[in-house]
């Protein structure tokens, strides 16, 4: 293993670039504010090493470029295959640029990052940044026990709580700060073509436009080949604050807003929102779709599926067009959808018949009352997965592998 010398993170940056490949470990927390602001990514090689972080914090890192050069900014530009980052902790970092990808962390990660957090605030100097993230922009490896907090200011394409977009694996890390972008955007994940597992969000989620966007206390799109399995959402979900429409990323969508999900193709099992879900969509827009989970569905018969699955919050849309108490438009063959609960009270949908907003009396989703819905939930739901208790959860089913606050 390199020794880094304490003097100073200048020194970490440049033994790391000039190794890519090597093992480093910090042994003690680092403050990064006497290096000044960095102009691009402080780590600009591909790392394929191991950086074991001990868990000091590098804290006030700056990262700022106003050029206009759609690069990704992040301590590490990009994680190789073989690299790994353990018990890294990003504290209080600054960052801005515009037409950029921003995440404190890591820009590209085909590694593994274990057990890394990060913190502070990320800013878009320009009406055209490209995407935020809290912990890491793409992920094509794993991230596993990392946790993301990040204030997100200015207009950004897209954005995620911890990853903007998941093509890997995501296990037992959460993100807890508001996740604000124009088109795309999820509390934990903005877009995942990957795996989402015993993870959970609690920031709020909220996307400008009222056409041609997605947002997801969770996922803000989750595509054919995603799951999402034993996790949760308690943010609350807005759109269309803006009254203005953007480009269709899909010609039959407009707005698409979910507790858990804005867009959900592929398989959620296992999981739980509890947060409102509020649409504000103008005349003209393309119809939005609004669920308590789900915003819409895929039509594909072997990926679009939703078992064992409920949703409590509050679910408006100023328009009325698609809005159910589970899934706001449900394209996926009836039957797919398997013990999906709301509840009547507290979401505001009394009809027991909407549990889709373009279905009646939608296969497999219900509608219980707030009184009942406990006992109703813990009865149908499997036991090794699911457990109840009054000083948890507020009553309601919690995961047995994912409890509020033990990430």
């Amino acid at each position: 293993m390199e020794p880094v010398p304490l003097s100073g993170r200048p020194a970490l940056i440049n033994a790391v670039n000039s190794n890519s490949s090597g093992t480093y470990a910090l042994s003690r927390d680092s403050d990064a504010a006497q290096d000044g602001s960095y102009p691009h990514s402080p780590v600009a090689t591909a790392f394929n090493g191991i950086f074991e972080g001990l868990g000091n914090a590098i804290a006030n890192l700056s990262i700022f470029n106003s050029s206009g050069n759609s690069e990704q900014f992040a301590l590490f530009a990009q994680v190789g295959s073989t690299g790994q980052l353990n018990d890294a902790v990003v504290s209080n970092i600054s960052m801005q640029a515009k037409t950029a990808y921003l995440a404190p962390l890591a820009g590209i990660n085909n590694g593994t990052i274990t057990h890394s957090s990060a913190t502070g605030s990320l800013s878009g100097l320009g009406l055209n940044t490209w995407s935020m993230a809290g912990l890491v922009i793409e992920n094509h490896g794993t991230i596993t026990r990392s946790h993301a907090s990040v204030t997100m200011d200015g207009l950004t394409e897209s954005a995620g709580g911890l990853a903007t977009s998941n093509y890997g694996t995501i296990t037992l890390s959460d993100a807890s700060g508001a996740v604000k972008a124009v088109a795309l955007a999820g509390g934990l994940v903005g877009y995942s073509q990957g795996a989402i597992a015993q993870s959970s969000a609690t920031g709020d989620v909220s996307v400008s436009l009222d056409s041609g966007a997605s947002a997801g206390g969770l996922v803000g799109q989750l595509q054919t080949s995603g799951t999402i399995s034993e996790s949760f959402a308690t943010g609350n979900v807005s759109g269309g604050v803006s009254g203005a429409k953007g480009k269709q990323r899909y010609k039959h969508r407009g707005l698409e807003l979910g507790g858990l999900a804005g867009y959900s193709g592929g398989a959620v099992q296992y999981s739980y929102a509890t947060g409102s879900v509020t649409a504000n969509a103008s005349p003209d827009a393309k119809h939005a779709q609004v669920g308590g989970l789900a915003g819409s569905t895929s039509s594909n018969p072997q990926t679009s599926h939703i078992m064992q699955a409920y949703s409590l919050g509050h679910v408006s849309l100023n328009d009325k067009k698609y809005i159910g108490g589970s899934i706001g438009e449900d394209f996926a063959p009836q039957g797919n959808q398997q013990l999906v609960f709301w509840d009547l009270d507290t979401s505001g949908i009394t009809n027991p018949n909407q549990g889709a907003g373009n279905l009646f009396d939608d296969q497999g989703l219900t509608g219980v009352a707030d009184p009942t819905i406990r006992p109703e939930l813990t009865r149908q739901f499997a036991i090794n997965i699911w457990a109840e208790d009054p000083n948890i959860n507020n009553g309601y089913p919690y995961l047995i592998n994912n409890p509020p606050g033990q990430q």
